[in-house]
């Protein structure tokens, strides 16, 4: 597993690797097949009025009043249960710092710290963390859960893995990857890149934001062929 650091020459490399393995229309045509839960139209719609009511929350100071509101809306989507984890029942200031500094977005390793302490509570992954992230500002960042992650398996530079692969509950025949092992602190540090490199993949492909390379990643990491 290559040890993210904050190069542009790094970056180009990995996003070259990617275009080397998805053309631009290929990443189309799996954003216009996005589904999460219902159809391509009802889950962009849905996708988009929780993002929308989210996006406003943090905007307006991600008040800690209605944080456990907001913060199970995003997880009832994400995961289709009712309540957020334990962990977060006396950690809403954290929280709450976590959505503002991402929100302000101006300070990098403050970002990186902050989610950091997020995943270290109890049953808080990145693919949880990232979907809060994301609902700050889908123009800025991206979710990063376990299809995604698969997706990106193949991205190398000096034949080592760039992205650490998300784990999920195994469903049925298909075997999913197993998951890479970073400590909250790295897994940090990569989710950040992954939003760098999502803008740049976004800006390359004239794709416009990178919460839309997501949800075509998310598309191709369900296929089998796309993990290698």
């Amino acid at each position: 597993m290559m040890q993210y650091v904050d190069d542009d020459e790094f970056l180009e490399i990995a996003v070259s690797q990617f275009c080397s393995k998805y053309s631009q229309a290929e990443l189309q045509d799996a954003i216009d097949g996005f589904e999460w839960r219902d159809t391509t139209e009802a889950s962009l719609a849905k996708r988009r009025e929780i993002s929308e009511q989210y996006r406003q929350w943090a905007r307006e100071g991600a008040a800690i009043d209605t944080a456990e509101v907001m913060a199970t809306e995003v997880y009832k989507w994400g995961f289709g249960k009712n309540n957020c984890p334990n962990s977060l029942k006396s950690n809403w200031p954290l929280f709450c710092r976590v959505n503002q500094c991402w929100n302000e977005g101006s300070d990098r390793k403050q970002m990186v710290e902050l989610l950091s302490e997020l995943l270290c509570l109890k049953g808080i992954g990145i693919a949880t963390a990232s979907k809060w992230i994301c609902f700050i500002d889908g123009d800025r960042y991206a979710i990063y859960d376990s299809r995604v992650s698969a997706a990106l398996m193949s991205i190398k530079v000096n034949n080592k893995r760039v992205f650490p692969t998300v784990g999920r509950r195994q469903f049925g025949a298909k075997k999913y990857p197993a998951p890479t092992f970073r400590t909250p602190a790295q897994m940090a540090s990569d989710y950040l890149f992954f939003t760098d490199f999502a803008s740049v993949v976004a800006k390359r492909y004239d794709l416009g934001i990178p919460a839309r390379v997501e949800m075509g990643l998310f598309m191709l990491g369900n296929i089998e062929d796309n993990w290698v």
